[in-house]
């Protein structure tokens, strides 16, 4: 891997040989603005992921590629993020989390084929450590030879008790257009509560 800093902007660069598995690279630049109070950011990527032969006899390449750009300014910030990958798959990624995927509460664009995947996201400063947004996920994919549709809309109130101690607490609904027998699969209304440190 190799990361370079050049002026407001950050490119790093990383490669992984998994022997007999796959071989994966990705490449980003990250950016971040201070314009009259404004904060900006902007977030690219690009990730390539091919299985070795004897798992992938068709020689198909997994791709993602992404940008995301956020903004904070006095108490309001909002996000916008976008994904998309490749016909042959979107596999980009051993875990969700990863920085080679995209990632909602419950959507992911990893593991999904010819996928368009918009995020967005608005919110406000109840307090210094306290803030409420608005989230909303739309992905688009393709399953063999079927398109499929997720959505997702929620509201998250996030508390930061301390710089290694947070707590949010979630409620949304979910959708999924895909039916099993004539009724949809996951159409639900869902809530979450959590508390996190981290070391």
């Amino acid at each position: 891997g190799a990361i370079v800093a050049a002026g407001p902007v950050t490119l790093d660069a990383w490669y992984i040989d998994l022997a007999d598995k796959f071989d994966s690279y990705t490449i980003g630049a990250k950016s971040d603005l201070d314009l009259s109070g404004a904060k900006l950011g902007v977030d690219a990527r690009w990730a390539s992921l091919e299985l070795d032969n004897s798992l992938n006899p068709n020689g198909d390449k997994n791709t993602m590629a992404k940008i995301a750009l956020t903004a904070k300014a006095g108490i309001v910030n909002g996000k916008v993020a976008y994904a998309m990958t490749g016909k042959d798959g979107g596999l980009t990624a051993l875990d969700n989390d990863a920085t080679t995927t995209l990632l909602g509460w419950t959507l992911t664009s990893n593991g999904k084929a010819d996928a368009d995947y918009w995020q967005a996201v608005a919110g406000v400063d109840i307090l210094s450590n306290l803030n409420l947004s608005a989230n909303y996920g739309n992905l688009q994919y393709v399953e063999g030879t079927t398109s499929l549709e997720e959505e997702e809309i929620y509201a998250q109130l996030l508390y930061k008790m301390s710089k290694n101690l947070t707590s949010y607490v979630r409620y949304g609904t979910y959708t999924n257009d895909t039916q099993v027998n004539g009724d949809d699969k996951n159409d639900d209304v869902r809530g979450r509560i959590q508390v996190a440190y981290t070391f």
